[in-house]
């Protein structure tokens, strides 16, 4: 199950093992997919805004997300659903929470192509 929380996710990792941020300078750099099968994973962005998209392994709906810094919110994606994101606005910001290790994690990665699903990263207007 997916869960996008505005509150505090105590309880819904099972541990945060590492923080980490990732800055794109540009809009449009697509980050993913890639999937863990053991690997919680947890999403903030402090600047700007991302576009997330989340879809289960094996099937299921492909999920999207938009992310800001206006109004904050965590997405938690847990194991066995492939992920990735791409900025929105220039210089966006993002801080990833983890609970597994760098090394641990590099274990666990399988990638797909970005366009695998389809063109899930195009944002319509309004």
């Amino acid at each position: 199950m997916l869960h996008q929380v505005t509150d505090a996710a105590q309880g819904i990792l099972p541990r945060i093992a590492r923080v980490y941020d990732v800055r794109n300078f540009e809009p449009g750099t697509i980050r993913g997919f890639h999937l863990h099968r053991r690997e919680w994973k947890a999403f903030h962005v402090a600047v700007g805004a991302a576009k997330f998209a989340v879809r289960r392994e094996g099937g299921g709906e492909l999920l999207t997300f938009v992310l800001t810094d206006r109004n904050p919110r965590l997405l938690v994606v847990p194991p066995g659903h492939y992920n990735g994101w791409r900025a929105l606005e220039p210089n966006t910001l993002l801080f990833g929470f983890s609970s597994a290790t760098i090394e641990e994690s590099l274990r666990d990665d399988e990638r797909v192509d970005p366009f695998h699903f389809g063109d899930c990263w195009k944002v319509q207007g309004r």
